[in-house]
């Protein structure tokens, strides 16, 4: 996976209504990482600022989106390849992820967890995030 070097610090939305969604918000928050990675509640007014022209609230609900602080910003599969590969410990992973073979495969996995994550949710009793150092809408790694 090639990104650009000068990619310091990445910003993930994430939908804070959804407890699998919170969940793996929490789980990589936990992780060491090679960049600063912040997480963001699309809902929140900091979300629409960011992504000011890239807003699109029902685009939001449907996949993942991070932005980079030089104004790159992926979604979906890319989204989730991305914030593995800002980690440590997945960024092996991460590559072999984003090889032809596996991109696809990858996009279309991560589509279908998107479209069923409050189903999942439910299955595994997940609840959204209630972080009370969260409550702003962002969240630091």
């Amino acid at each position: 996976m090639h990104y650009r070097d000068s990619i310091h610090h990445i910003k993930a939305f994430y939908d804070a209504d959804c407890g699998m969604c919170s969940k793996a918000r929490n789980r990589l928050s936990a992780e060491p990482t090679h960049l600063d990675v912040e997480f963001i509640a699309l809902q929140s007014d900091t979300a629409k600022e960011l992504l000011g022209a890239h807003y699109d609230a029902d685009q939001l609900r449907k996949e993942i989106h991070v932005l980079a602080e030089n104004g790159d910003l992926w979604v979906g599969g890319d989204a989730w390849i991305l914030l593995l590969w800002s980690t440590c410990r997945w960024r092996s992973l991460a590559t072999t992820l984003a090889s032809p073979l596996c991109k696809p495969m990858v996009k279309k996995v991560v589509g279908l967890i998107s479209e069923n994550r409050f189903r999942i949710s439910d299955l595994m009793k997940l609840k959204p995030d209630t972080n009370p150092t969260c409550t702003t809408g962002h969240c630091a790694i």
